[in-house]
């Protein structure tokens, strides 16, 4: 049952990530024909659900990812908008994730307070304290932080991963999909269920801010040196082919 639980959460992590660049696509004027829950492979069918006359969302047997497809057409209007505007589109799912993981760990707090009020401590009080005004701050200045604060943020967390592997190692410092199916098959509470699924949220938009490409925070990146910089495309897409093999190689 709380694996269930658990799984549904991630699902609902992985949905609201590339719902919410989509919102933000939208927002510019970029049309969003389709969407989807699990991996899309050829030749093997999905559900497609009709949401409006132009919007479809499809669900994939292969449920461990998410996406957002714009139109083909589109991608070159997206070129055109200026850094804000990029940075606001691919910083969107991270702000999605901080703000899940925080209202998550918000409901974990209030489910201990009801479960166990005598165990209600000063650190419960301090991490509600710090949990309601993160939440609402990123829900207020996400474009904001995605413009100025994430760039900076990424580099940050190079150091910290760089540290993490040094000391701790490969294998500690990464949770792949199997370490995250093996986790979440031995959790036996809703109070673990509810942890671990903030936990992956706010883990994947943490990785998401990494400065590499393909994730959100390498696109704010290539986004920022081309608007600072008048980086060629060129250049760009050197870049980006980078940080795609170090994505691949971690």
């Amino acid at each position: 049952m709380f694996f269930a639980i658990f799984s549904v959460l991630v699902l609902i992590v992985l949905a609201l990530h590339e719902l919410a660049h989509g919102r933000a696509m939208i927002k510019y004027g970029i049309r969003v024909p389709e969407a989807g829950l699990g991996i899309p492979i050829k030749y093997i069918p999905c559900l497609r659900i009709k949401i409006s006359p132009t919007f479809t969302f499809c669900i994939h047997p292969f449920l461990l990812g998410a996406y957002v497809r714009p139109a083909e057409e589109e991608e070159e209007k997206m070129e055109e908008l200026p850094y804000r505007a990029k940075a606001h589109i691919f910083g969107a799912g991270i702000v999605a994730n901080l703000v899940f993981g925080f209202l998550l760990n918000i409901g974990l707090l209030l489910t201990l307070l009801v479960v166990n009020p005598e165990g209600w401590d000063l650190h419960a009080t301090v991490l509600m304290a710090v949990y309601v005004p993160l939440a609402a701050i990123f829900l207020k200045f996400g474009k904001f932080l995605s413009s100025y604060a994430f760039p900076a943020l990424g580099f940050c967390l190079v150091g910290l991963l760089i540290w993490s592997i040094s000391t701790l190692g490969m294998q500690k410092s990464f949770m792949g999909p199997i370490g995250i199916v093996q986790a979440g098959l031995g959790i036996d509470n809703l109070i673990e269920a509810l942890s671990w699924g903030a936990m992956i949220s706010m883990g994947l938009a943490l990785v998401n801010l990494l400065p590499l490409f393909p994730l959100d925070g390498g696109r704010i990146f290539k986004a920022l040196l081309e608007e600072k910089f008048n980086l060629s495309q060129k250049v760009g897409d050197m870049i980006g082919s980078a940080g795609f093999l170090l994505v691949i190689v971690l």
